[in-house]
């Protein structure tokens, strides 16, 4: 779903990874361990925590610490990393929701998180998506019958952000799931309990239908060779396909890839199970194995994040020590080399030219978890 700077999708609330986004997409790169422009030092650890293969990895490059109310997803764009925290921003009034919460932006090279978005009082941050050189975002007012959920668009550099149409969605139960260059893709409530996906113009906001199904969840959608996938959450699940220009959505499969996820790229699909990556043609067929997490301890979900070149970049969990190793895999099956190690827990991860991008969460039952944004070279 990742390959260089995406399209754009998600997962719940914010730009997004290989499904498990937005709701819930990077200029000059320093040597490894230099300064970022603002002049706030990178951070190199070493790739140590996990026997040879991390023995000489490159260097991790801390961007940023986002403390520990930051959401676990993120986006890259052209303009840097977007990150949600719901405990800043501004005073709403609401004791349940007491803050609007708020967009942090982050350098490509590093830095300290400057405000990128914050809705007007009472308004709530409900989802956002960064889409290239522009972040989607959806807000809403919590104290209106119909919550009016209102879509706007900012681009890197723009000092307000530009409504898109009118208030219209019911902003706590909607999220944005996916953008590319016209359009943003909706999920929200339809008639009689069903969930529904709507394409919305950027330019106009005119709103068209592309799926209702009866589904409590979307979980996931992406944007690929015209189609927009994405699972219905009901059951064991089950893909769909919708065509952008419009048209029913088709049935794909009810095969489930929960546990590492799934990531449609170059007409195949990358599938993660419990314990195996495998990739599957056109027909969700004739799978190759891509990484096997039997041949790690403690490890399990092997979920695809991005395809680039003849690689697709591989997070596993290694359960046991709330870790995460980072991997490249050929596409076509065969031996995977360790970009990082001794991560901590990771939702998304994107590449974007030489660098992989990626956030993860470290806790332990003492102390408050840590968000922090990171980046590692992944070229030869």
């Amino acid at each position: 779903m990742r390959s260089s700077l995406p399209v754009a999708l998600l997962f719940g609330v914010v730009s997004s990874t290989a499904w498990a986004c937005s709701g819930d997409s990077p200029g000059g790169d320093p040597a490894d361990g230099g300064t970022a422009s603002d002049g706030a030092p990178l951070v190199p650890t070493d790739g140590g925590g996990g026997g040879a293969e991390c023995a000489s990895l490159p260097v991790k490059e801390e961007l940023a610490d986002l403390g520990a109310n930051a959401t676990t997803r993120f986006g890259l764009g052209a303009g840097g990393l977007v990150a949600l925290d719901r405990k800043l921003g501004a005073d709403t009034g609401n004791p349940i929701l007491p803050k609007t919460g708020a967009l942090l932006l982050v350098p490509k090279t590093g830095g300290a998180p400057t405000p990128f978005y914050t809705p007007t009082p009472p308004r709530i941050l409900a989802s956002y998506i960064v889409a290239g050189n522009d972040v989607l975002v959806m807000d809403y007012d919590a104290a209106s019958s119909g919550r009016s959920g209102q879509l706007y668009k900012k681009s890197f550099g723009d000092a307000t952000a530009t409504p898109i149409g009118t208030p219209q969605y019911d902003g706590l139960a909607s999220y944005i799931a996916a953008a590319d260059a016209s359009n943003v893709y909706v999920v929200t409530p339809g008639a009689s309990g069903k969930f529904k996906v709507v394409r919305v113009d950027r330019a106009t906001g005119t709103e068209t239908s592309m799926a209702e199904l009866a589904s409590t969840q979307f979980a996931q959608a992406q944007l690929q060779g015209g189609f927009v996938w994405f699972y219905a959450a009901q059951g064991t699940g089950a893909l769909y396909k919708s065509p952008v220009a419009g048209g029913e959505a088709v049935r794909v499969t009810d095969r489930g890839c929960f546990g590492g996820g799934l990531l449609v790229a170059e007409g195949a699909f990358f599938c993660g199970g419990s314990l195996r990556l495998e990739k599957l043609d056109a027909a969700f067929a004739n799978p190759v194995l891509i990484l096997d997490a039997l041949e790690e301890k403690d490890a399990s979900a092997p979920r695809p994040q991005a395809v680039f070149g003849s690689e697709v970049l591989v997070t596993l969990a290694i359960e046991a020590k709330r870790r995460t190793k980072i991997y490249a895999a050929p596409t076509i099956g065969g031996a995977k080399r360790a970009i990082a190690c001794d991560v901590g827990n990771i939702a998304d991860a994107y590449v974007d030219g030489d660098y992989a991008y990626f956030l993860d969460e470290k806790s332990n039952a003492s102390e408050p978890s840590v968000k922090k944004l990171w980046r590692v070279r992944h070229a030869r």
